[in-house]
């Protein structure tokens, strides 16, 4: 091969069947993927570049923070980068990261990048793309402190390598430093700036690499260091691992020439050098600086065919870029290509700087997922990476999450209940799902995320399999058991005996023996007795006569168990009080369930606790909250005990009284009126029950309801069967209501609820409606549907084993109508 380049045509004769992919080249503009086998490198200044001066490149809707901004994902100006290294076949970065004159590296760590890079870092990786460190020594080009002070780099070396050490995951693979001094009288501080840390590498054994910028005048400039003269680049490369030569040039020529010299040497020494091409516009920059650029040349490119090899008779940058891998390729001394900058080069496929293409955008942000922009496997490169690099991450399995294991009532009335099957929480760690179907003894009964399905009453084992975008599977079962309506014994009032600890014998200062009825104390056999029973005699605090636990450490509690039944609910509650808002020591009301055999079917679950520093001392506070039971629940244990808060004093005391344990309400009848009066009965020619929706009064929604009107003695619904309430503590009724021509001025117009305490009808609620003078005050409105709930408890009348529910009307006249529909009552 001869010195010269290639003329276009043969260029792409050469690489067409060869080197090229045949889909390399798909388009000039924006996010037409470019898919060059020898994948390259690329300088990266402001990941964020805005055309503006130097305050609008370094702020982003704040001050001296865009690249903060980016490292956070800011508008997805990350997500943009990552995908224009993709789509343009960019595997290496150098990153630029810091400067020593300005960065605190003699603390050991690079605080900035443990502070902002670590998401930017591990995502490389997962993308494929390696990252270089990159930094200056001093905004000085020529400072003398690169004479002054040689441990610069070593510096630098040393608290990158921490930094591997400590993020192996998100590690960088080198140093990469740009200083590029051109005053001859600092090169030696330079040279002994890179040999100390090259050595340092070399002694410990470090897998970090150096990496270096050269200057192109270094390569002939003579040097005399560390008893040999030669040139300096020479001299530079010995005490590297690895560096990039600033081949800029626009003379395709000049840079094969100059790219020649410094990668023999590096292959004589061992050792590895990329070649550097400029894209910027530096037209006046200094003289003749537009000849080291290829920025005229590339805009002056038809828009049709720019970045497309062979596309003119003339050599255009690809052309160059191809030659030069194609004459350097089986050269071990050979790294790959680099470009320079980010910024230009976006812009030369954009038109514009990656940050004002992105505020261009819907909204001024990008979404990857929405732009979704095609995009090349990286780790398929001709060219080996140097140093550590991103391992090709073999495809993760899926994680199938069926939800939990449920115990739901059969409640509809019919056979089997309808239940949605949840898969919401499945993930996939480095793709998607893609399908979710769900099967019961093999047999597919749903596919979708979420789906409902009708089962039978009893328990069903359902199987969740999800399939992620590269195929691989992963399954999850969830156990859901439907219980036949069954007439079960529901806990009524406080489940829990000596709920004030007043049969307890009280005792002193950590009291070994513990006597309190019902209630057990657990501690570790080799602890103190850390929870005991007080009296107001030892702790006047907790009030006159009263009898509480005391306790003082976290190891040990005290519980009492009571019957549960799965799918219940529980209102726990528990009084609490400290000695101190500053105590470790965080009082904490929790619950364990168990099954018949006394099997654990949970961990101890907090259903509310008390923060110390939120707390007045010796100040009663309660803690309450709800659990229900789950599947094959028949036990459940209250427990009274506190948690490490971890700071605070350990003198801390802590207080119990008062627990509460509160079984759920048990439906007695639920009437809808779609199929007639179901439990309901009427009396008197102004009540029944509405079948016809065209009714000529029958609000929407109350077709089928109860129909009272006129007056109460003519007016009336209630139960036909008398309930059962001599063993409930609490009474509930629910119903909504609508009235239509309810009129105040006719006097109170009004409706009542009522229970049949066994010997007459007690009043529940009293819904008005009342107007005064000319101003209409209300109670309700007509026209409008009204939710109601009414609870009631034994102690505010007696609860009869022949007890019964009515409706009573008292309106003015048949015109005055009320329709009452969907009524629940529950006891408990």
């Amino acid at each position: 091969m001869t010195s010269s380049l290639l003329g276009a045509a043969a260029i792409a004769a050469a690489f067409s069947c060869e080197t090229l992919h045949a889909d390399e080249w798909n388009g000039s503009t924006e996010w037409a993927k470019f898919d060059v086998e020898a994948r390259r490198a690329m300088w990266v200044w402001n990941p964020v570049s805005v055309d503006g001066n130097k305050t609008a490149n370094r702020n982003w809707d704040g001050v001296k923070n865009s690249k903060d901004q980016f490292f956070a994902n800011y508008k997805g100006s990350r997500d943009m980068f990552f995908d224009f290294c993709e789509n343009k076949s960019i595997r290496v970065i150098y990153m630029f990261t810091g400067t020593y004159q300005w960065t605190n590296y003699n603390s050991g760590t690079i605080d900035y990048a443990e502070e902002h890079m670590l998401d930017f870092l591990k995502e490389a990786n997962e993308r494929g793309i390696q990252i270089w460190y990159m930094y200056y020594l001093n905004d000085d080009r020529d400072s003398a402190t690169l004479v002054n002070n040689t441990k610069q780099t070593l510096t630098i070396a040393k608290a990158v390598d921490t930094f591997n050490k400590k993020y192996p995951e998100a590690r960088f693979a080198g140093i990469h430093g740009d200083q590029e001094p051109n005053d001859q009288s600092v090169y030696v501080g330079m040279l002994e700036n890179t040999k100390r840390a090259y050595d340092w590498i070399e002694e410990t054994g470090s897998d970090l690499l150096t990496s270096q910028a050269l200057r192109p005048t270094w390569r002939n400039q003579s040097v005399t260091y560390n008893g040999e003269t030669k040139v300096m680049n020479e001299h530079m490369q010995d005490w590297l691992h690895h560096s990039v030569l600033m081949a800029y040039s626009d003379t395709p020529n000049t840079v094969y020439n100059w790219s020649n010299k410094v990668i023999s040497y590096a292959e004589s020494i061992g050792r590895t050098a990329a070649i550097g091409s400029e894209l910027a516009d530096l037209e006046d920059a200094w003289t003749n600086a537009d000849k080291e650029t290829w920025y005229e040349e590339l805009t002056a490119e038809s828009d049709a065919t720019r970045f497309k090899v062979g596309s003119t008779d003339g050599t255009t940058w690809e052309d160059m870029m191809h030659e030069t891998v194609n004459r350097f390729e089986d050269n071990a001394g050979f790294d790959r290509l680099v470009i320079h900058t980010y910024s230009w080069y976006f812009k030369h496929w954009f038109g514009d700087y990656p940050r004002d293409y992105l505020l261009g955008l819907e909204g001024g942000e990008y979404n990857s997922a929405a732009n979704s922009p095609a995009k090349v496997d990286l780790t398929e490169d001709s060219r080996e990476l140097i140093g550590y690099g991103p391992v090709a991450a073999e495809n993760i399995a899926p994680t199938a999450n069926a939800g939990g294991d449920l115990t739901l009532p059969d409640s509809d009335g019919l056979e089997g209940e309808t239940v949605t099957l949840d898969g919401s929480a499945s993930s996939d760690s480095d793709g998607s799902i893609v399908s979710y179907v769900w099967t019961e003894n093999g047999s597919q009964i749903a596919t979708g995320k979420t789906a409902s399905v009708r089962l039978s009453d009893g328990i069903h084992i359902i199987q969740l399999t999800v399939t992620d975008n590269d195929g691989a599977e992963s399954t999850d079962n969830t156990v859901i058991e439907i219980a036949a309506p069954v007439v079960e014994e529901e806990p009524t009032g406080n489940a829990l005996e000596n709920c004030d600890f007043a049969g307890s014998t009280a005792g002193g200062y950590q009291d070994t023996n513990f006597d309190a009825g019902c209630w057990t104390r657990v501690k570790p056999d080799s602890a103190a007795c850390n929870i005991w029973v007080t009296d107001s005699s030892y702790d006047p605090v907790i009030g006159e006569d009263n009898v509480a636990i005391k306790g003082r450490w976290h190891n040990c509690y005290v519980y009492q168990e009571f019957n549960a039944s799965s799918g219940n609910s529980y209102n726990l509650a528990v009084d609490t009080m400290i000695n101190r808002s500053d105590s470790r020591w965080q009082p904490q009301l929790s619950v364990q369930w168990f099954d018949a055999s006394g099997n654990e079917l949970s961990e101890i679950l907090t259903v509310s606790y008390l923060y110390p520093n939120d707390a007045t001392p010796n100040t009663w506070y309660q803690l309450s909250g709800t659990a229900i039971a789950p599947a094959k629940a028949a036990t459940g244990r209250i427990i009274l005990h506190c948690v490490n808060a971890g700071n605070g004093g350990v003198g801390g005391i802590f207080y119990f009284d008062n627990a509460v344990v509160d079984g759920s309400f048990s439906e007695l009848t639920f009437d809808d009126f779609e199929d007639g009066l179901g439990n309901w009965s009427t009396t008197g020619a102004d009540s029944n029950w509405t079948v016809d929706s065209t009714a000529e009064t029958a609000p929407a929604g109350f077709e089928r309801s109860l129909h009272l009107q006129g007056k109460s003695d003519s007016s009336i619904a209630h139960l036909t069967d008398s309930i059962d309430l001599s063993n409930s503590s609490q009474l509930r009724v629910k119903f909504t209501f609508q009235t239509v021509r309810f009129n105040g001025n006719n006097g109170n117009e009004d409706f009542f609820l009522e229970v049949y305490d066994g010997s007459q009808w007690v009043e529940i609620g009293n819904y008005k409606k009342v107007n005064t003078n000319a101003d209409e005050i209300t109670t309700f409105p007509n026209n409008v549907t009204y939710i109601i709930e009414e609870t009631v408890d034994s102690s505010m009348l007696n609860f009869a084993a022949d007890a019964s529910v009515r409706f009573r009307c008292d309106a003015s006249g048949a015109g005055d109508e009320l329709y009452i529909d969907n009524v629940t009552i529950s006891a408990k």
